[in-house]
């Protein structure tokens, strides 16, 4: 448990860096009365080419026409809210929070942006900005899923695929479907360097400090990753949410779904209206006879006779291949 402390006290200590007070720019470009010695010195300005985008960032999507009004806006009355940026060499800058008033400052042509200048490991770097995403509701759905998996990938020690795995896990324990005991090999096996309890411990962490509710994210967030391309798109732009997403994805005929994407953003279907549509869809959909599904009944059924569950290596990749299978029909 000692790692799972130690990975606690650095998000931790970044959260109350975060919700310390803004100071507006105005605080600290003047010797304004109101505000501290130590507040006036929280920001300065520096050249706007001095700062770097890091390679690692929990935004990907950025709305091109939200990114011009802001830049209209921070032409006439600047920044309002210092970037948050980290030394790394050659008098440069890696930038950690603020890409949006980054880009914009660009667009408005400022040749110096106001700055609060942090020292901090990569890993505090990457955790400040997810936190700030998160807590501001600056990501979309999609990219706010990346971020979270990355994190519980890096806490973990294991990759974004098992962190996925492991939180199918967890929510199956959560509904009664399979014990602690039973599971705690898997996820023992998936995340290799923690027990059972330190994944469950160390999963419910983060989203805690996120400020995210398990049962939503699973139920509307973490779907989304095996959305078609489309209905992903129409999600970082902001034209559908998550529960719109969720239920048209319900169809499964291509051409039907791409239609009932089309008129719910064309139309601002509401999520009931497409619960509705979904439902017309589907009793005109006649059922077909499908031989998988006979043949999962088939290798279940032989599963359940065989003695194959006694051997631990065979038991292991049986274990691996119904968290995948878990995984897929949670979908």
């Amino acid at each position: 448990m000692a790692g799972v402390q130690r990975k606690k006290s650095a998000f931790e200590g970044l959260k109350g860096l975060k919700s310390q007070p803004e100071k507006s720019l105005s605080v600290v470009q003047t010797n304004n009365q109101e505000g501290t010695a130590g507040e006036q010195e929280l920001a300065r300005q520096i050249p706007w080419s001095a700062i770097a985008l890091p390679e690692k960032q929990p935004r990907r999507y950025f709305d091109e026409a939200a990114l011009e009004k802001l830049a209209v806006s921070i032409q006439e009355h600047g920044i309002l809210e210092p970037l948050i940026v980290r030394p790394i060499a050659n008098g440069r800058y890696s930038l950690v929070a603020g890409e949006r008033r980054y880009r914009a400052a660009k667009l408005a042509n400022l040749e110096k942006v106001p700055v609060v200048i942090r020292n901090l490991t990569d890993e505090q770097a990457w955790e400040l900005a997810l936190l700030e995403n998160v807590q501001r509701q600056d990501l979309n759905a999609v990219d706010r899923v990346d971020a979270v998996l990355q994190e519980l990938a890096f806490k973990l020690g294991c990759s974004v695929a098992e962190a996925k795995s492991g939180l199918y896990r967890i929510e199956n324990e959560n509904k009664g479907k399979v014990t602690r005991h039973e599971s705690g090999n898997k996820r023992k096996s998936a995340t290799r360097l923690m027990s059972g309890n330190e994944v469950r411990v160390t999963v419910e962490r983060v989203f805690e400090l996120l400020g995210i509710r398990f049962s939503h994210f699973m139920r509307f967030e973490l779907p989304l990753l095996n959305a078609p391309e489309s209905i992903l798109a129409a999600v970082r732009a902001g034209k559908i949410d998550v529960r719109h997403a969720g239920e048209i994805r319900r169809v499964k005929e291509e051409e039907q779904q791409q239609a009932l994407l089309k008129d719910a953003i064309e139309k601002q279907l509401s999520v009931e209206d497409i619960k509705i549509r979904v439902k017309e869809l589907r009793i005109d959909t006649k059922p077909q006879f499908d031989p998988l599904q006979e043949r999962l009944k088939k290798v279940f059924a032989r599963a359940k006779e065989t003695r194959t569950w006694q051997y631990s290596d065979r038991r292991k990749r049986l274990e691996d291949i119904l968290a995948e299978l878990e995984e897929i029909l949670e979908d």
